[in-house]
């Protein structure tokens, strides 16, 4: 996991924390658990912006290639200043360029019928993996999407 920056006022109160924690007796590793969970605290608008980049592909259900243009957008802009909107935008990226690709291989199946299931299958399962995906990077955790091509690295 790559640790993820956060404001000196942030810091300062992280440091007392860990203070206060050392001082406790307990049979538990607290410091080493403390250190830990707090390695990764992202700030707010990373998050929001890591979600919006998640959900932006959502689009395409009105655009066509929307569901790749959203998080491409917001994956452009922020990149450079939130180094987890840059993992997270990498990772909607990709799994939005392999859900279009899959999409283009069943549409020759749709003349043996068995391609509009399938294309309705595929439609729900990215449809849920995004809302999962915005949901876990709401919360800071960095998700990947299962049965993706890592086409940008």
């Amino acid at each position: 996991m790559e640790s993820f920056g956060r404001a000196p006022l942030e810091d300062s109160v992280l440091t007392a924390i860990r203070e206060l924690l050392s001082n406790f007796e307990s049979p538990y590793p607290v410091n080493l658990l403390f250190d830990s969970l707090m390695e990764n605290t992202l700030d707010k608008e990373s998050r929001q912006w890591a979600m919006i980049c998640h959900l932006s592909a959502l689009i395409g259900i009105v655009i066509p290639l929307g569901s790749l243009i959203g998080p491409l957008v917001v994956w452009l802009i922020k990149k450079e200043t939130m180094p987890f909107v840059d993992e997270q935008g990498k990772e909607a990226v990709n799994f939005n360029i392999t859900v279009i690709l899959i999409s283009i291989l069943l549409i020759p199946l749709v003349f043996i019928v068995i391609g509009i299931p399938l294309l309705i299958l595929v439609g729900l399962g990215a449809v849920i993996l995004m809302i999962i995906a915005a949901l876990k990077a709401n919360d800071g955790v960095s998700y990947r999407y299962p049965f993706t091509l890592r086409l940008i690295k």
